[in-house]
């Protein structure tokens, strides 16, 4: 499955200078999760996915924070 933004998440995740999180949006079902997985996997890196669809918890966290360095340790 080649798509556009397999291309592009590779360059972002070759860039070392941007911040290593990455946010993916977009249509139900159109294989977001799976490309994603598909390009790190290749990549032998590390790397935790959420399901925010699945996780309500989590959702409900996110969206009661103000920004991201609320999840910084």
């Amino acid at each position: 499955m080649k798509r556009q933004i397999e291309n592009k998440l590779y360059a972002m995740l070759a860039d070392k200078s941007r911040n290593n999180v990455i946010i993916v949006e977009g249509a139900r079902q159109v294989g977001k999760s799976y490309m994603v997985n598909h390009v790190l996997q290749s990549q032998h890196l590390p790397y935790l996915s959420f399901d925010l669809e699945k996780d309500f918890k989590l959702r409900r966290q996110i969206d009661e924070t103000g920004d991201f360095s609320d999840f910084k340790t």
